[in-house]
């Protein structure tokens, strides 16, 4: 439009050069019936609304035939040379599709996996297709899955239970995560925490996320969880990128998880040995030499009760005409209100939307197609699809049709790239406690000329647990450039970073040993109403008051931080100290931050 009429020309491409002759001409047949069967329903329903004044006459014109129109035209001429014919089975089945015979008899003619896209409509039945993907390579570790929505981390259980370990280690009062842990080993969802569990959420309080990862996977046996294993390996991969790019701190990985981590989908690179899983809709423009869709079983009608339709009423006398469009539930009752015709033009451009997946879902394929329609009573896209192609089967094969025969790939020269990848049976790990440090490597990258943050961290922990002043830090520096800990670049950097901070009045107070009466530096905090210790960075002390501070040294600032200061302070004020004060002090972003003890 932006270009004019008499500078664009519409063209319809009616020549098809990808698909092998079958397959054309079977959705040539297969959708001019399921357009023809819908459309001759829903004119049906809109005479009918309008017979009995539920649906204007304006809108009755204006929406039969809208699904017929839209596929005028459709039809397309094979145009691809080959020696075979290319093959389609439509089947029905009652419980899971016959999916892993199928990968396997496509194999047996001599395609390779990644001759393979499997297609799903909604997330649930991608779940469902993964899950016998999994157990089938578990049986056959020979190919790979490629997935960018259907594993996703964070829905698989064990991620669940992992990440609730973790929130319960730090607040043990957190009733949804004791229910999530109780449901994955199976007890009551109220349960109460076991003392065993108390014992073990203590211990893991006190450790960095990767630590307590491992104490939870040997803990709770989840090594052995072979069905779990692909995200299991998944969650332990963000842990440890987490761990090596910032300060280890578990509140800080929870928020990270539930920001992104959790969202990010279990996948491997796509390779000769890779089959892909991927929705209907992000396969447009995609093809693949065999195509499945293991549960042909998407609504043709718009859901019900989550559905809001900007809707302006039918009658133009109404006062609320005026007003214009209305975010209105879509739901049966709408269609006796006043907005009955944006009630029956919402089901006719669902009727279009869902019959063009079919469409797109079934255009797919370049030289066989598979689909797999659950045998259900609901109106669907596999029920009418199934009702347009059953009068081809045969009758020895009531429930299978099928177009063509089974034959080997076409030819074509290609390499394999060689890329195999490792279902593990099991997951080894080990004790937490069993470390290995090497002091004068621990701060540095490869290459790096200044510290990574998680290292200018546990430097300057160092530092500034140790130092009484700004002279004494600079001191400390110089020795550990000395030793060989610290290049003299990164040795400078760090100089400057705490010369500025200590610089600062309030900063040289809190280093100023002779005003306090006690300093402590990472001393724990014991108190029967929390589990495990809490560990402050710097409490000072002068008479009834007490100053926390607590150093961050990454760029990002974070709520977290806050609510763990305020702890440290709640639990010195129980202690008896009439005036407690905290902060936290960021060193690298400069700014120090106030916090107030929570109520």
């Amino acid at each position: 439009k932006a270009l004019g009429d008499a500078d664009t020309e519409l063209r319809i491409l009616s020549d098809n050069y990808r698909s092998l002759p079958r397959i054309v001409e079977f959705n040539n047949t297969a959708m001019a019936r399921v357009v023809e069967r819908d459309n001759a329903d829903l004119d049906a329903a809109l005479l009918k609304a309008a017979e009995r004044g539920s649906l204007s006459r304006s809108g009755y014109d204006d929406l039969r035939g809208t699904l017929r129109s839209a596929y005028e035209g459709h039809a397309q001429t094979p145009r691809r040379k080959s020696r075979n014919e290319g093959y389609v089975r439509i089947e029905t089945f009652e419980q899971t599709p016959p999916l892993v015979e199928c990968i396997e008899s496509i194999i047996a003619r001599g395609y390779s996996y990644n001759d393979i896209m499997i297609l799903y409509r909604k997330a649930s039945d991608g779940l469902r297709t993964a899950r016998i993907l999994l157990e089938y390579k578990r049986r056959n570790n020979t190919f790979n899955i490629m997935t960018q929505d259907a594993l996703i981390v964070g829905n698989a259980p064990v991620s669940s239970f992992v990440t609730s370990v973790m929130r319960l280690s730090q607040d043990p009062n957190d009733s949804i995560s004791r229910a999530v842990m109780n449901d994955y080993l199976g007890r009551d969802y109220d349960a109460p925490l076991a003392e065993d569990d108390r014992a073990t959420l203590a211990r893991i309080s006190q450790l960095t996320p990767e630590e307590a990862f491992e104490k939870i996977v040997l803990e709770y046996r989840l090594d052995l969880r072979h069905d779990e294993i692909a995200y299991l390996q998944a969650l332990h991969e963000q842990i440890a990128a987490f761990c090596a790019a910032k300060v280890a701190d578990i509140q800080l990985f929870l928020a990270a998880w539930d920001e992104k981590g959790s969202a990010k989908a279990l996948s491997v690179e796509k390779s000769d040995s890779t089959i892909e899983l991927t929705t209907i809709h992000k396969s447009k423009g995609l093809e693949r030499k065999v195509v499945v869709i293991p549960y042909c079983n998407w609504s043709l009608d718009p859901a019900v009760n989550d559905n809001i339709v900007w809707a302006a009423p039918d009658e133009k006398g109404d006062p609320l005409a005026s007003v214009g469009r209305f975010p209105v539930e879509y739901k049966s009752a709408m269609s006796d209100s006043i907005f009955s015709d944006e009630y029956y033009r919402e089901k006719v451009y669902s009727h279009v939307d869902n019959v063009n997946m079919l469409y797109v879902a079934l255009t797919r394929a370049k030289e066989a197609l598979y689909v797999f329609i659950p045998q259900t009573e609901r109106h669907n896209t596999g029920r009418l699809l199934w009702e347009v192609v059953r009068q081809d089967a045969d009758p020895s094969t009531p429930e299978r049709v099928e177009y063509g025969a089974p034959e080997p790939p076409e030819p074509e020269n290609k390499k394999s790239d060689g890329v195999m990848s490792v279902l593990l049976e099991e997951y080894p790990t080990s004790d937490a406690r069993m470390t290995l440090r090497l002091p004068s490597q621990r701060y540095f990258e490869d290459g790096a000329a200044s510290l990574a943050p998680r290292n200018t961290g546990i430097l300057m922990h160092g530092i500034l647990n140790e130092a009484t002043d700004a002279a004494d830090a600079e001191r400390r520096i110089g020795e550990a450039r000395a030793a060989g800990r610290l290049s003299d670049g990164q040795a400078e950097e760090l100089a400057a970073t705490i010369r500025r901070e200590l610089n600062r009045p309030e900063v040289a107070k809190w280093f100023a040993p002779d005003f306090w009466d006690e300093i402590r530096n990472e001393n724990d905090i014991i108190s029967g109403a929390v589990i495990g210790t809490r560990r402050p960075d710097r409490v000072m002390i002068k008479g009834d008051r007490v100053t926390v501070v607590d150093y961050k040294f990454g760029a990002d600032k974070h709520k977290a931080h806050l609510r763990q200061t305020g702890e440290y302070m709640r639990l010195i004020a129980e202690m008896g100290y009439g005036q407690v004060e905290g902060y936290v002090w960021y060193l690298s972003l400069g700014e120090i931050v106030k916090v107030e003890i929570p109520t």
